[in-house]
């Protein structure tokens, strides 16, 4: 027994030892084989098995799932995912020069190969689905954070042998590495701004992870990689009939890169090369803002110094002014590209430019005014010289005005046609733009901003104040995907009254929105209809949208609805609101529906309102019978009145009813043509009347008229006795303040006939 147990023993030890060699030249095998070029790969290698769609293909998917796994894919099957980038990177340490010259060539190769992969999720990072944009960026988190590993490494080479033939392979291996790092960190700078949150936090981790800052870009994302050779330059050599690529300026360490004339960046955006014209029109923001990073110092200088450094401040701001000219010009143009990216871009560009200039505006304004009257108050005569000085600064002032008028009617018109623009980005970016470029006190107020000539010029040229601006900014800000942003558009809308009636549309359309499944897209619609009811008689086209949301199964939206019918008013919504009245289930419902009887005009359906109150007045809720109250005593007042008369249908067909008013001796004055309806009120009479002494009423049938019997139904009577009985005290009190209301009013419009307690 023990030999046997011997034997299973050695026989164990055997298979591990075998094992044990198996993986041990595997892992070496694994350390010392070479990258292959992704361009190399065959399909087969790339997927998974034959039923898989090759990632590449998937990526033109019409199904954004399939798009996306095709962008996971794209990270997980690269060269960079199986980490051969850090062997490169042990080789490259090594001390034999040949071991370490492989090792750059490998590294070149590797990112070389990475451009097609690179290319195809790019494009997906502008994918309209957000799944798609967010696997993309973070197969490109994935790839960039691979391709910088060596380049502090690699730009110590390049120093310490700059002509010799390490230097020289460092550096065609950085330029391979930051030909690629440049797109990559290109597109992820756009990403920051895209408007679903993850993708936006994904993108700006990534770039902080590796300290990357925006660059000033001039290489084209779709320019062919460039060929790896040990002793020529990496920049190819642009083929027939294509667009030269922008270069790259750097100083001798490699760090700071420059960009070309502004010139030459505005020609490139008339190219017929997407890319060449993406990359010009980042560079021309970028040099655009490095012309004008000083003009807010100019700017402060304008108010403080001698009169010469105020001068000199004000022809600096002219000149940076003047270099802007043309450039507004060409993103005017530029904003009808057919690209949604060149469109964004142009959008951000022009707030870039404008901001600042408009910014400068009241200064230059109100400097050269406030020295004068300084002057004058101190009644200080300045001498001949200090006066010359002062009408040059005055001159320039004007000048630099002009000029900035000049671009601002030119440019901002630019980013106000972007507002109706189809794509969602391009609106969203444009209405940012605006807001960044004109003062919220410009848009919102209407009164003196400090430059009446030059913002009353402006809007002029656009062909509408203000007011209607700011109105169509929010009913931008109403189609936001954030619910807050939408909300408070919704709000500022709600505040403006009928002054915001071209918001109409716009917010009819958030009302009858049903396919907006945010959890609180109703809050969005609850302030919309809000907004609506503020605008009274004025948003009469929306009943029909808020009486088909009545049906809806959330209280809140019914709530709304129902009150907002209150405010606007009309045959209808009377009727729908009365009807809500009798038969919702919520409480609150009901009770905003009572709220909204006392704001109607209920002509068309008396008898059946009054008895719908007058029923609510018995109520066990004590908020109710308040509410019916108040109801009664706000159309009492609102009539001048103290009750209707009311008689029964006649028992044959007639054309419709009448009332007249008989003076003392019986005389008719004055007629009411009622129509079907059989109850009127007596404060539709210009003279008061308080009963059925001075009343008659017909019945009107084509072979003539018929009085009819009528009844007094006093108003004043019915409230005093529900005080009376009432037996909460809180809710007595507060309906002997109503009614004591109800007694001035009524005693103000008949002096004598009442007498107030």
């Amino acid at each position: 027994m023990d030999v046997l147990n011997a034997n299973v023993i050695r026989r164990i030890r055997l298979v591990i030892g075998v094992l044990s060699i198996i993986l041990l030249f595997g892992m070496i095998y694994a350390c010392t084989t070479k990258a292959p070029l992704l361009s190399n790969l065959s399909p087969e290698t790339l997927v998974e098995s034959p039923e898989d769609e090759h990632p590449f293909e998937a990526m033109d998917n019409l199904d954004p799932a399939v798009r996306e796994q095709g962008a996971i894919t794209l990270g997980d099957i690269s060269p960079i995912k199986h980490r051969y980038m850090s062997s490169y990177l042990k080789s490259l340490k090594k001390s034999e020069e040949s071991d370490r010259l492989t090792a750059m060539d490998n590294m070149g190769g590797l990112s070389a190969g990475m451009a097609p992969v690179i290319k195809v999720l790019c494009n997906g990072s502008r994918d309209f689905d957000a799944r798609v944009r967010l696997a993309s960026v973070k197969s490109l988190g994935l790839i960039l954070s691979e391709l910088l590993q060596p380049s502090e490494y690699l730009e110590k080479l390049k120093v310490a042998d700059p002509s010799g033939s390490m230097g020289q392979s460092a550096r065609r291996c950085l330029e391979n590495l930051k030909a690629q790092t440049v797109i990559i960190n290109a597109t992820l700078q756009v990403r920051r701004e895209d408007v679903d949150r993850k993708v936006r936090k994904t993108a700006a981790k990534i770039l902080s992870k590796n300290n990357l800052e925006p660059v000033q870009y001039s290489v084209a994302m779709e320019s062919p990689a460039p060929e790896i050779k040990p002793a020529e330059s990496q920049v190819p050599e642009p083929e027939s009939g294509q667009e030269d690529p922008v270069e790259l300026k750097t100083d001798g360490d490699g760090e700071t890169i420059d960009f070309p004339e502004m010139d030459i960046l505005l020609k490139k955006l008339e190219s017929f090369d997407l890319s060449t014209r993406r990359f010009a029109l980042v560079a021309i923001g970028h040099l655009a803002g490095k012309e004008l990073k000083d003009l807010p110092i100019h700017v402060t200088s304008i108010k403080s110094g001698d009169i010469t450094l105020r001068t000199e401040s004000v022809h600096y701001i002219f000149e940076c002014v003047s270099k802007m000219e043309r450039t507004v010009y060409a993103l005017e143009h530029s904003m009808e590209d057919a690209d949604d990216d060149m469109r964004i871009s142009t959008a951000q560009t022009l707030a870039q430019i404008l901001k600042p200039l408009a910014l400068a505006l009241v200064p230059l304004y109100n400097t050269p005014r406030e020295i004068e009257d300084t002057l004058n108050n101190e009644k200080v005569v300045p001498d001949p010289m200090v006066q010359v000085q002062l009408n040059i600064f005055t001159e320039a002032t004007q000048d630099a005005i002009r000029k900035i008028d000049i671009l601002l009617v030119k440019g901002i018109p630019v980013l106000v046609r972007g507002l109706d623009d189809k794509n969602y980005d391009v609106r969203i970016a444009s209405a940012l733009s605006l807001r960044q470029t004109i003062p919220q006190h410009v848009l919102v107020e209407d009164g003196d901003t400090g430059v009446p000539r030059v913002w009353q010029e402006f809007f002029n040229t656009l062909g509408e104040n203000q007011h209607d601006l700011y109105v169509r900014l929010l009913v931008n800000d109403l189609g936001n995907t954030s619910v807050n942003i939408a909300r408070q558009a919704a709000k500022d809308l709600c505040g403006m009254g009928a002054s915001a009636k071209k918001a109409i549309p716009a917010l009819i359309h958030v009302v009858s929105d049903v396919r907006n499944q945010h959890v609180h897209y109703k809050y969005v619609q609850v302030d919309a209809m809000k907004a609506l009811g503020n605008m009274g008689s004025v948003a009469a086209q929306a009943v029909p949208v808020l009486i088909e949301r009545l049906k809806d199964i959330r209280f809140e939206i019914r709530h709304g609805a129902v009150m907002a019918l209150g405010q606007i008013g009309g045959r209808q919504a009377t009727f729908k609101v009365l009807d809500l009245f009798g038969h919702d289930s919520s409480a609150l419902v009901q009770g905003a529906a009572l709220t909204a009887l006392a704001s109607l005009d209920p002509h068309d359906c008396l008898d059946e309102v009054l008895l719908a109150l007058f029923n609510a007045l018995k109520d066990p809720s004590g908020d109710v019978r308040i509410k019916a109250f108040n109801a009664l005593v706000n159309y009492e007042i609102k009539n001048k009145a103290t009750g209707i008369i009311k008689w029964k249908p006649y028992a044959h067909p007639v054309l419709g009813y009448r009332v007249c008013l008989k003076n003392d001796r019986g005389v008719v004055e004055s007629c009411f043509e009622t129509g079907q309806v059989t109850a009127f009120s007596l404060g539709d009479f210009n003279k008061p009347v308080h009963g059925l002494e001075h009343v008659r009423v017909e019945a009107v049938q084509v072979t003539g008229t018929r009085e009819m019997e009528a009844v007094f139904v006093d108003m004043t009577s019915i409230l005093q006795k529900s005080v009376a009985i009432e037996k909460d005290a809180s809710v007595r009190t507060e309906k002997e303040k109503l009614l004591l209301t109800l007694l001035k009013s009524l005693e103000k419009n008949a002096p004598g006939a009442f007498k107030a307690p």
